[in-house]
């Protein structure tokens, strides 16, 4: 079983993500409260899944699926939509917009829901349903995905014990100079740029992810290739101050490690095997613990969260509205990157 989500997928207290079990397609959900998986069937389409893909998404604080072809350059897109939570006999389609030319797939909703959708040459465009309009956004990607981030203004401070911290999430990306990280700060909703660390090493050779570690942006460093990876993590002492980088520690080589996803507790690392396993390595004591998590066809990606006496519910009570966190693809950024 696996779980993908490139949409807001934060609805009734639960985060949810496309996945598959011996049977058919599936959603899987994580309930917040007791922190526990289940098992939601999707709705049926009424057409064969070597014609259709489709992706979980939150509608009008609803658990919603849209679905559409997976080839064509005039594509549809069919919202359905579950009207009791939990109750698999409840979906039902809401709507279906297009055909419209040239659109790749769905990224999401904007206010007054409407769509927000990915064309096929590289832009982000807005429509609005309602009225059958479509507007450019100006924004176009190169190389990467599309994906879109929802968060939602809150009273808890997103500061850790260092207050200064700044409240930002930071991606891996790059320019006309080189690698770069980008940030997108809170308080003001503005991105910037940072400069990563001097590697000294051609970036042929040598991958990189951004990462938060005791509440300071970091730099996970370590080979493209080989099965005997070591990984150097690299810390920013001064936030902002791109000659503060700092290389922390080097751990391995590990045998058979492929990537990193992240840091737990006590600062022991979260590393993907070769065949597809989940461990945990404690650098104090060089101990490798196997997680027992084995993925299927797709990468692991680590969702850090915190608890908070805010409440998530949104106008509908029934249900809960939240944020969600969503990565750039396919080089996803797997660890908690806000700092």
């Amino acid at each position: 079983m696996w779980g993908r989500s490139l949409i807001d997928n934060y609805v009734h207290g639960a985060c949810h993500w496309r996945g598959y079990d011996d049977v058919e397609d599936l959603i899987l959900a994580f309930e917040m409260s007791d922190e526990m998986f289940r098992e939601i069937r999707r709705p049926d389409f009424g057409i064969s899944s070597d014609e259709t893909t489709w992706d979980v998404a939150s509608f009008k604080e609803s658990l919603s699926v849209i679905a559409y072809p997976l080839k064509g350059i005039d594509k549809y897109f069919d919202l359905w939509v579950m009207e009791d939570y939990g109750n698999e006999e409840s979906w039902t389609k809401e709507i279906r917009i297009g055909p419209i030319l040239g659109i790749e797939r769905p990224l999401g909703f904007c206010r007054n829901h409407q769509w927000m959708l990915e064309a096929s040459n590289g832009r982000m465009i807005l429509s609005d349903p309602d009225v059958d309009e479509i507007k450019n956004l100006v924004v176009r990607r190169e190389g990467y995905s599309f994906q879109a981030a929802i968060y939602m203004e809150s009273l808890v401070s997103l500061k850790g014990e260092n207050e200064e911290n700044q409240a930002a999430c930071h991606w891996g990306g790059d320019d006309d100079v080189g690698d770069l990280i980008l940030a997108f700060d809170m308080s003001d909703e503005m991105f910037r740029k940072i400069r990563g660390p001097a590697l000294g090493i051609s970036s042929d050779e040598t991958r990189w992810s951004v990462a938060s570690f005791k509440e300071s942006l970091s730099v996970i460093t370590y080979p493209r290739k080989g099965i005997d990876k070591y990984f150097d993590l690299w810390v920013m002492e001064d936030y902002g101050n791109e000659e503060s980088w700092t290389k922390q520690i080097r751990i391995g080589p590990i045998l058979g490690m492929q990537r990193p996803l992240g840091f737990w507790r006590n600062h022991q690392w979260i590393l993907e095997t070769t065949n597809g396993r989940m461990i945990l390595y404690d650098p104090d004591v060089d101990e490798i613990k196997n997680l027992v998590v084995h993925r299927e066809g797709y990468s692991f990606q680590a969702a850090i969260y915190m608890e908070s006496l805010v409440s998530l519910k949104g106008e509908n009570e029934e249900n809960q509205a939240g944020i969600s966190f969503l990565d750039i693809v396919p080089d996803s950024p797997l660890f908690d990157s806000s700092s």
